[in-house]
């Protein structure tokens, strides 16, 4: 794919339910897969509703319902998934060390970073890849480093990042470059150099439990790219922005430049609307580095207003009330990536401003509930109370149903991960006990 330039912007309910341990009064079954009851491990914290597990060892979830859960006491660890009976043992790195994965993808591989090399495993298999095999696909004259920094992964590809020293004109020069392992081979398909330091800026999930995406952001001293994580292209530069003023979804982008945001194809480089926003935060709600979920929507939070991409237009939303985790005011509309919320006293009204899912109520804990922040948008809306340093209560709503997935209370870490797709890891705010919780299968 050719890059495509753009001038320098200073110009101008159907449901398969779990196994039934009790029925909550708000009609919530309180459920356990796999034999895994529901314990109150601490009794000053309770999490009742869909959950899928409790548990004091470490805990990590990724998409498509697949959770990794760390083995104690000499048990092995496990990856599994809510409410079906697959699940696979994983065994310790080559290293020696007790595996702890960096990425889940959504058919339950395992990615994980062991020093200078990432393996890929599954429930037959472990693919080795280490920067040596990296410097190796490049071609060139490349020394090996030391680490590699996993960056994403592709539906195909887990994406490393390697600072590598290049000697082809004599002298030695550190680069950047970004390479795509074959989730099926472990191999090293393509490699692409994308910066001539090794501390250019790149878009890392700091999440691990996001969907696979297509695109990962760059950004070097003059320029931010867009690379496909499938097969290293550039797709897309802008110059003159940095890389919070670019969010992806798919294979669109919303840019903002100036007081303008800009939605645009990154396969044509065309811009296909623009609309007026200032002071702009691009996202979904606030998205994960600004990639943006399949399952969520690409919009842009403005100083009087919102704007969210439907794949055609922006849509024009409310603004956001003042900012993310506070209070909602009585009455007043305000955006939360591509929702509408009004809240009446204790009563949350959720409209979609794309128009996509059926408008929901939902009950709040209280008038202070807020709507937990940094959160990638997708099917489950977190309100938490906020207490002095930790959350007091937590409640989890299936959008596409309205139906109460998870209430939590005592105390809790206040922001809990969340999939797109309906699942989400609660933690105590000791972060000694873990619990998966989710929509049904």
């Amino acid at each position: 794919m050719s890059p495509h330039e753009i001038a320098d912007p200073t110009t101008p309910r159907s449901k398969t339910p779990f196994v039934v341990a009790g029925v909550l009064a708000a009609g919530v079954a309180v459920v356990a897969t796999a034999g895994l009851a529901w314990r109150a491990l601490n009794p000053a914290t309770e999490v009742t509703g869909q959950v899928a597990l409790t548990s004091e060892a470490l805990v990590r979830i990724g998409p498509g319902g697949w959770y990794y859960e760390s083995g104690r006491r000499g048990a092995p660890d496990l990856v599994r998934q809510v409410g079906t009976d697959a699940s696979w043992e994983v065994p310790e790195m080559e290293s020696g060390l007790s595996a702890t994965p960096d990425l889940l993808t959504e058919d339950g591989t395992v990615l994980l970073l062991d020093g200078d090399a990432v393996e890929i495993r599954t429930a037959d298999s472990t693919q080795r890849t280490d920067v040596r095999d990296v410097a190796q696909a490049y071609g060139e004259d490349l020394w090996p480093g030391e680490r590699l920094e996993l960056v994403g992964a592709s539906a195909t590809h887990a994406v490393v990042r390697s600072c590598l020293t290049d000697e082809s004109d004599g002298a030695a020069q550190d680069v950047t470059v970004l390479a795509g392992v074959a989730l099926d081979d472990g191999d090293v398909s393509w490699a692409t150099r994308v910066a001539a330091s090794c501390d250019p800026e790149v878009a890392t999930y700091k999440a691990r439990h996001v969907p696979a995406q297509r695109y990962t952001f760059v950004e070097t001293p003059d320029e931010v790219l867009a690379v496909d994580l499938s097969d290293g292209d550039v797709a897309q530069r802008w110059r003159g922005l940095e890389i919070h003023d670019v969010a992806v979804r798919g294979d669109d982008a919303l840019v903002t430049v100036g007081d303008r945001v800009r939605a645009i194809s990154l396969r044509s480089g065309r811009t296909l609307d623009e609309q007026e926003c200032r002071v702009a935060s691009l996202g979904d709600d606030i998205g994960i580095d600004g990639q943006v979920s399949e399952l969520g929507a690409l919009s842009a939070g403005c100083m009087e207003r919102s704007w969210v991409w439907d794949g055609e237009q922006l849509v024009e939303g409310p603004d956001d009330g003042g900012g993310i985790n506070e209070p909602l005011s009585e009455g007043r509309e305000v955006a939360r990536g591509r929702l509408a919320l009004t809240r009446e006293g204790t009563t949350l009204h959720v409209r979609d401003l794309l128009g996509e899912r059926p408008d929901q109520e939902v009950a709040m804990q209280s008038e202070d509930a807020v709507v937990a922040a940094y959160q990638p948008g997708g099917r489950l809306l977190v309100l938490a109370e906020v207490g002095d340093d930790h959350a007091s209560s937590m409640r989890l709503v299936d959008l596409h149903t309205g139906d109460l997935v998870a209430d939590a209370t005592g105390r809790l870490d206040f922001s809990a991960d969340v999939t797109p797709d309906g699942y989400a890891l609660v933690e105590s705010a000791d972060h000694e006990t873990h619990w998966v919780v989710g929509v049904a299968r």
